[in-house]
């Protein structure tokens, strides 16, 4: 039987029409509105580390010529992911799988993908200051036209408390924010203080818990949310009355363990 996880309404999704899943079915794929997409032509992906389904599927569903993503993330780079399939190459003879073939393949993947033409990686982390490895969010918005229609991907194991203000600044420049937040039981209250404050100007469409982080007594210390700009619907929305997860779009973050129920209350 399923583990029932009880959110509260502040958390509860509205029904914003249909939506589709960016990435792959495992963490690292998300959820937002086809009409948002539709409205969107630039990705800032913000923490990436070896998967970059989601901005791969970006990219084929745009088919923009010109640069639509820019990635940041000093966790990794070419040399760094080079060195990670060469590794996998030779392990692979000694220990075949299919695991490992994906590993191999992830450096062409990262090649092909971040060509510097249409996407680029920069190995350089987002926080509060500039540096010669890190990059604020103003800097980031100055540096991309003032006319793109943005989504702002963020998955950086706990960071992002520290950017909401950022965030919250900049609000006019995203049509999408799509972030997961950890450590939830510890942040509660800047969570909520940030859906407050953000729920003038944007709908929450998508809600998802890592299932990973559920602990003994079911509360998800991890949860991935979509947000969307209000301004983008010319009519009346409201709460969604979806099951949550939703079948065949929502996905267990880990399939060594099932995915939970969402009650919201």
């Amino acid at each position: 039987m399923k583990k029932i996880v009880y959110l509260p309404n502040i958390f509860k999704p509205y029904d914003v029409g249909d939506l589709i899943r960016l990435g792959d079915k495992k963490d690292g794929g998300y959820l937002l509105s086809k009409e948002s997409l539709s409205k969107t032509n630039f990705l800032i992906s913000l923490g990436i580390a070896y998967n970059w389904d989601f901005e791969i599927d970006f990219l084929e569903n745009k088919k923009n010529k010109n640069l639509s993503i820019i990635s940041y993330d000093n966790s990794i780079s070419r040399e760094i992911v080079k060195k990670f399939s060469l590794k996998s190459f030779f392990l692979f003879f000694i220990k075949p799988s299919f695991k490992k073939l994906q590993h191999i393949y992830k450096f062409f993947s990262y090649i092909k993908t971040f060509d510097g033409k249409k996407a680029i990686h920069i190995s350089k982390n987002v926080t509060l200051a500039n540096s010669g490895k890190t990059i604020n969010l103003d800097k980031i918005f100055n540096l991309i036209k003032k006319d793109e229609n943005i989504i702002l991907k963020i998955d950086i194991e706990g960071d992002e408390y520290n950017l909401l203000n950022d965030i919250l600044r900049n609000l006019n420049h995203i049509n999408v924010l799509i972030i997961e937040f950890h450590l939830i039981q510890k942040n509660k209250e800047k969570l909520y203080n940030f859906i407050e404050k953000i729920s003038d100007s944007f709908y929450i469409s998508h809600t998802h818990i890592n299932n990973v982080s559920l602990s003994k007594n079911n509360s998800a210390d991890i949860i991935e949310f979509t947000f969307e700009k209000k301004l983008i619907f010319n009519r009346r929305i409201v709460l969604s009355t979806k099951n949550y997860p939703i079948k065949n779009m929502d996905y267990p973050s880990s399939r060594k363990v099932e995915d939970c129920t969402v009650v919201f209350q």
